[in-house]
């Protein structure tokens, strides 16, 4: 076999080049036992990514086959995140065999993930859902999103603000496979918003996002919801939209409701810091409501709703929140190693602990 011993760099890279379909196990075993940066793979992993996109089909599927393999070694994670573009650039490969390699791939990317780190995916994820991207690289992304549900749901509620805006663009794709996947997805992500008072209601709030003249009646029903639970960024990272749709209705009940329930939801807004990405696109519609609408009763309670916005906002802006931020994490890591030469390959394994810690406050 070509990867015995496996002490250096340049020996894992020469193995690289000449790694053959079978020996995916050997390469993973190898970076187990001597660990990534013993064994190489810390600095020349980039080297693995390239060759996902290889013309050879044999050293494409090669490579994904060892990439997969590596997604079950915990010490390598770090160090994978920076291929999982090149997984999904592979996944639209025109030789079959290597998009069913890349699928593979990725799928094992989101099962194996660390619950924690699932979030240092989302960047690569996020790239490759553009319309300009082949659909079946969309769709690979897609379907990483929804395995989430299962691997790490209370991680993947954590991350919905930022799920819910790309893949909602997905949704209204003219692609039929995007589409389904990026519904999928959006149910995936959906389900674990762990609100008691609406999680009944997900199956409606997604399909209002592809049925606009469904919103009317899903405010309607969702302005009866006595809130009782306290709302937390999940909660609001799935309904924000439709109540964003709801205001900027023409009809003046559905623009009501939609303050109804901004009000009702805001009450029990615990953590100011929950509301603030949210807070952004809410009070500038709500505030031009409140000036616009001609029904006395609509206005006031628009009114209302504006008011308990702005105490939130005051709130949010005295708040110190570390939330999402890692660069305090990466300092403060930096700080307390024995080492003051950071090299590369550290660099890295620190960035991946750093979006650990700022996901550790959710678990």
């Amino acid at each position: 076999s070509n990867l015995t011993n496996l002490t250096n760099m340049a020996g894992l890279v020469a193995a690289m080049q000449k790694l053959s379909v079978g020996e995916a196990a050997d390469l993973a075993a190898s970076v187990k036992a001597d660990g990534p940066i013993k064994s190489g793979l810390a600095d020349k992993v980039l080297e693995l990514a390239k060759l996902c996109e290889e013309k050879e089909e044999k050293k494409a599927i090669a490579a994904l086959n060892a990439l997969e393999a590596l997604t079950a070694v915990p010490s390598a994670e770090p160090y994978l995140v920076s291929c999982l573009s090149s997984v999904l650039i592979a996944a639209s490969n025109n030789k079959p065999d290597v998009r069913a390699a890349a699928s593979t791939c990725s799928m094992a990317f989101a099962k194996n993930v660390s619950p924690m780190a699932m979030k240092g995916l989302l960047p690569a994820i996020f790239a490759n859902l553009p319309v300009e991207k082949k659909w079946t690289t969309r769709e690979a992304a897609l379907n990483m999103i929804t395995e989430f549900n299962t691997v790490a749901p209370k991680q993947l509620g954590a991350a919905l603000p930022e799920i819910v805006p790309e893949v909602t663009a997905c949704m209204w794709d003219t692609k039929k496979q995007v589409k389904t996947a990026a519904t999928k997805a959006m149910t995936a992500a959906c389900e674990v918003i762990g609100n008691r008072d609406i999680e009944h209601m997900t199956g409606k709030i997604v399909t209002a996002i592809t049925k606009p003249k469904e919103v009317p009646e899903i405010m309607h029903e969702l302005a009866g919801v006595t809130f009782v639970q306290s709302v937390e960024s999940p909660a609001l990272a799935m309904t924000v939209p439709l109540l964003l749709r709801g205001l900027k209705e023409k009809n003046t009940a559905t623009k009501r409701q939609s303050a109804v329930i901004i009000n009702n939801m805001s009450k029990l807004v615990d953590n100011p810091v929950d509301s603030a990405p949210f807070l952004p696109l809410l009070l500038p519609a709500l505030t031009s409501n409140a000036s616009s609408i001609s029904d006395p009763e609509a206005r006031e309670i628009t009114e209302r709703a504006v008011a308990q916005l702005t105490r939130l906002q005051g709130l949010c802006d005295k708040a110190v929140t570390t939330r999402g931020d890692t660069s305090a994490i990466e300092k403060l890591l930096k700080d307390e190693l024995p080492t003051k030469e950071i090299s590369a390959a550290l660099g890295v394994a620190i960035a991946h602990a750093a979006v650990v810690g700022t996901t550790k406050e959710i678990s």
